[in-house]
């Protein structure tokens, strides 16, 4: 074989060894955030002696004894992580024809039971500035 032949195979075999570790290490990077998320846990308060014994409590207390809005930056981290690693998708819709103090709780809830995209356990959402969804 000619010294071209192997050069180029080469190349080739190397492109392909740098492109199977970029992809294993995004999903694993997708892995290690989502198992992140299912590890937070949120502070509780025991009422009996049971409860300091629970298998919630002692992971918060090996985790750090992070606060609950500790844990709630955390987790907000998490999710912008898998949003820029592409795993999960925000959207943002204006709210129209809703009164500006208007109840939209129940009217929201309705409509997340009957799309089931969002039954799914990271799916969730909220009401922003602006009367943003």
């Amino acid at each position: 074989m000619s010294r071209f032949r192997i050069l180029v195979m080469g190349s080739v075999g190397l492109g392909l060894i740098a492109l199977c570790l970029i992809a294993g290490t995004r999903s694993s990077e997708i892995d290690r955030h989502r198992q992140a998320l299912s590890r937070l846990r949120f502070p509780s308060n025991p009422t009996s002696l049971r409860g300091y014994f629970s298998a919630g409590y002692i992971l918060w207390n090996l985790q750090g004894r992070h606060s609950f809005d500790q844990v709630l930056k955390r987790r907000d981290l998490h999710t912008k992580s898998l949003i820029a690693l592409g795993y999960l998708q925000q959207r943002s819709f204006p709210l129209e024809h809703q009164d500006a103090n208007g109840n939209w709780v129940p009217q929201l809830n309705s409509i997340i039971r009957q799309d089931g995209r969002l039954n799914e356990p990271l799916a969730s959402w909220s009401i922003g500035p602006n009367h943003r969804l």
